[in-house]
């Protein structure tokens, strides 16, 4: 234990830095526990997709999009979803919303965004359009 302590007390930048990462490693995971955005998997968005006609956004640039995106997948880049809101989404408003990025980090907060504007079924898909394509789903190309 004195080892520790004198680690933490000689490598004080590296021991907060530690700290400061881990704080908010564990706020990122606490506010995607209490979001309530489910997390959904390719197999999963697949199921959603086909059983409750879910509308599927993909919110990468259309550059991104053209280079491969899943079928039937509307495109709204996540800088004009941020600026327009969830205008372009509201005639969808009564389907299950699935929102796709790059990496899954922009859906989340695209998907709180619908659900403060009053989106009730709303979800992102789990590691992004890669995730999909990692499960050897099709892709389609423009």
């Amino acid at each position: 234990m004195q080892e520790i302590s004198s680690f933490l007390v000689n490598h004080l930048f590296l021991s907060t830095l530690w700290a400061a990462i881990a704080a908010m490693l564990l706020v990122n995971l606490l506010r995607s526990a209490l979001s309530g955005i489910a997390a959904l998997s390719p197999q999963e968005t697949t199921a959603r997709i086909n059983r409750e006609e879910a509308v599927l956004v993909d919110l990468r640039s259309k550059v991104e999009f053209g280079k491969g995106h899943i079928a039937g997948s509307l495109n709204l880049p996540f800088e004009q979803f941020v600026k327009e809101g969830a205008a372009e989404l509201e005639k969808h408003k009564a389907k299950p919303i699935i929102l796709a990025c790059a990496t899954g980090m922009q859906s989340g907060a695209a998907a709180m965004q619908l659900k403060k504007a009053g989106f009730a079924d709303v979800s992102k898909l789990a590691g992004g359009v890669p995730a999909w394509a990692g499960a050897n789903l099709p892709l389609v190309k423009k």
